[in-house]
């Protein structure tokens, strides 16, 4: 038997209607948030590139010798060492390496990217996108009733979240790996100057990407909903999914369900706080 179709009531109508409505102004809006921060981080490809033969020279004239203050000792004008090692065999330290000083600093850094100003791009479109999915969530809250259509609003929740690459990745991926055959193990281990900049960068880098996918990913779903919405079909009651409440019965401090046919075998508290009078 062919179930019957659930038809809608005129205020249902009425709601699908201004549902699509304010998708599309939606739409319109995370378009120009997304032309508006593809134009402010339109030089991060080439300017990364530029970060990167940074690091990978700075790589190549590290002392590679990851303890105290000696970690961020570099080859001579930073190039590429062209005698032996940093540490011999016998644990003499190679006089060609010089420490970095705050001024070698700052002229590399000179170089590279603003990271503040990125940094600063990333977080103002990324607070404005989710306000954006928090107002999405409440507007579209009714597909939850539609069929086909609970696992779009699934995908709008999970947008709001993970939306900074995590430093954590990016230092396992740049930092320090492994153990050392050292001759001053009383000194701490250290990440070198340039590899610190290494992990922040990757983790700024991978978040800007990251960002731009989850606005074009939002707009889709969005887009999607309102595709659908013209040929909607309500969910019958009987089949939406129950919600299942789990309380403490005073009795024997048991966990119950609240819901259609539910029995408490003696007095029961729903919500924080709740005490049973005796």
């Amino acid at each position: 038997m062919v179930p019957q179709k659930i038809e809608f009531s005129e205020e249902q109508k009425k709601a699908i209607k201004d549902l699509k409505i304010k998708n599309e102004e939606k739409i319109k809006e995370l378009d120009k948030i997304l032309k508006e921060y593809k134009k402010q981080i339109s030089n991060l490809d080439i300017e990364s590139k530029t970060f990167w033969d940074i690091m990978k020279s700075l790589e190549k004239s590290n002392s590679h010798y990851p303890l105290g203050q000696y970690a961020n000792y570099y080859y001579r004008d930073f190039k590429e060492p062209i005698s032996e090692s940093f540490l011999s065999e016998f644990g003499e330290k190679n006089i060609n390496f010089h420490p970095i000083t705050d001024e070698n600093k700052k002229d590399i850094e000179n170089k590279l990217p603003n990271y503040e100003v990125y940094n600063e791009i990333i977080s103002v479109t990324i607070e404005k996108i989710k306000n954006l999915i928090d107002d999405g969530l409440s507007d579209n809250i009714f597909i939850k009733r539609i069929i086909g259509l609970p696992e779009k609003y699934l995908e709008l929740q999970e947008i709001k979240k993970n939306w900074w690459y995590p430093k954590e990745l990016s230092k396992n991926e740049y930092g320090l790996k492994g153990s050392f055959l050292v001759y001053d193990a009383h000194l701490p281990l250290s990440i070198p100057y340039h590899r610190q900049k290494m992990i922040n960068y990757d983790s700024l880098f991978n978040t800007a990407t990251l960002v731009e996918n989850k606005i074009k990913e939002f707009i889709s779903i969005l887009k999607s909903i309102n595709s659908y919405l013209p040929f909607a079909e309500l969910i019958p009651a009987e089949k939406m999914p129950q919600t299942v409440i789990n309380v403490e019965a005073s009795a024997n401090n048991e966990s119950v369900s609240v819901g259609d046919s539910n029995q408490f075998k003696g007095d029961a508290v729903i919500g924080e706080g709740g005490k049973i009078g005796k």
